[in-house]
């Protein structure tokens, strides 16, 4: 008696490849993240993605997210892969004073906080252009930009107002009097508050 024999036929699955395994931003930014080898792609979660279907979506999680794929392909057979993205939060920083007022020929200490390094712009009016002490002596008010790089490279910035007032031109009149023993002059002094 010979069996009869039942042939099956077994279709592998897609072979998925993902541009980037694992991805490091800094909180706001955004990745590219692609994935090849299948037909159809589903991303999960969605959160903070552009679009959840695709092969290829723009990341801006707003915490570190591991996203999956799941991949079919044109004979039904799907798989999954999976890419993670590392959210680095930014530095917070902050000035001392925060802004202040000075008067033209005045040099003022600014003190930046919270991160590893500082740029300072424009260079108008200050000793240095990095670190996070400056001496500011500009000849009429400014705004100065200060940004701020952790050990992660992640970046803040901040803006600092110094208002900078121009001495008033006091004034005196009579400019030039003569009197007698005894007699008395008034004498006015404008251009100032007090």
């Amino acid at each position: 008696m010979k069996s009869k024999s039942t042939l099956y036929e077994f279709n592998s699955l897609p072979i998925l490849s993902v541009n980037n395994n694992s991805s490091t931003i800094c909180e706001g930014e955004s990745v590219t993240l692609s994935v090849n080898g299948g037909n159809t792609y589903i991303w999960s979660p969605s959160l903070g993605l552009n679009t959840s279907l695709g092969n290829s979506v723009i990341a801006s999680p707003i915490i570190s997210t591991n996203y999956v794929v799941t991949s079919t392909d044109l004979n039904g057979c799907s798989d999954i892969i999976s890419s993670n993205v590392i959210v680095n939060p930014s530095p917070n920083l902050s000035l001392n004073p925060a802004s202040a007022s000075i008067c033209q020929g005045a040099t003022l200490q600014i003190e930046a906080f919270g991160a590893s390094s500082y740029v300072w712009s424009p260079t108008l009016g200050l000793n240095t252009t990095i670190g996070s002490i400056v001496q500011a002596n500009p000849n009429s008010s400014i705004t100065y930009n200060i940004v701020g790089t952790d050990a992660n490279t992640c970046k803040d910035s901040l803006n600092f107002q110094l208002i900078v007032g121009v001495p008033p031109t006091v004034s005196v009149s009579p400019f030039s009097a003569v009197i007698c023993v005894g007699e008395s002059i008034t004498l006015t002094a404008n251009g100032a508050n007090n």
